[in-house]
């Protein structure tokens, strides 16, 4: 049973209210629904003041929408194509999909998204982003950490709540080579403890 109109409204409400942003557009990519949160991405003053307004309407083409987003900095053309061929480019992988596309998107403002493409029966496509900048943010903090870690002279391990190990450096690794055994993220800690007194590293 195909949903109506009221039904598509509850369901683009609902994904609104979950974070995740919306646009449909038809079989011919000219534009059907865009979520007013995705909007926001590009109408919030901060980034108005450095690349001015964009239009979003329905019934407007991908492609004038994108040139929009061109024009005002937001997505850059490659230095090995001139605009227009990097909208063909666009466009012909766009009417290449069949299924589903998912790709990570960085905006001109610093926001990530992931966005996902969905090639719907009808031949209209249904994408949607969902903002992963605090998430990206997080990974980054995360990786720095690692490495400095992973660079300390001081041999350091990490064991979970459930007692399995899941971090050690490469201090602790070189001094694991030495005494002749090789720990593993996942082993226990009693084993862990068990191949240090078998080495003779502790008593």
């Amino acid at each position: 049973m195909e949903p109506n109109t009221n039904q598509l409204s509850q369901l683009f409400e609902g994904l609104s209210a979950t974070g995740v942003r919306t646009i449909l557009w038809d079989e011919d990519d000219n534009l059907l629904h865009a979520d007013p949160g995705m909007l926001e991405i590009y109408q919030n003053e901060e980034f108005n003041e450095k690349f001015g307004n964009i239009e979003l309407t329905e019934c407007m083409s991908w492609r004038k929408w994108t040139e929009q987003e061109i024009t005002l900095g937001i997505i850059e053309v490659p230095k090995d194509l001139d605009q227009e061929s990097f909208l063909n480019k666009m466009e012909k992988e766009r009417q290449g999909i069949r299924d589903r596309r998912s790709r990570e998107l960085t905006f001109k403002n610093g926001v990530h998204v992931l966005s996902t493409d969905i090639r719907l029966k009808d031949g209209s496509l249904f994408t949607s982003f969902t903002d992963i900048t605090e998430q990206r943010q997080k990974n980054e903090k995360l990786n720095t950490l690692t490495e400095a870690m992973d660079k300390s002279s001081t041999g350091i391990w990490i064991f979970d709540k459930n007692e399995e190990l899941v971090f050690i450096n490469e201090q602790v690794k070189a001094i694991a080579s030495n005494a002749g055994f090789e720990p593993e993220v996942g082993m226990k800690y009693q084993d862990y403890l068990g191949l240090l007194v078998k080495a003779g590293v502790v008593s």
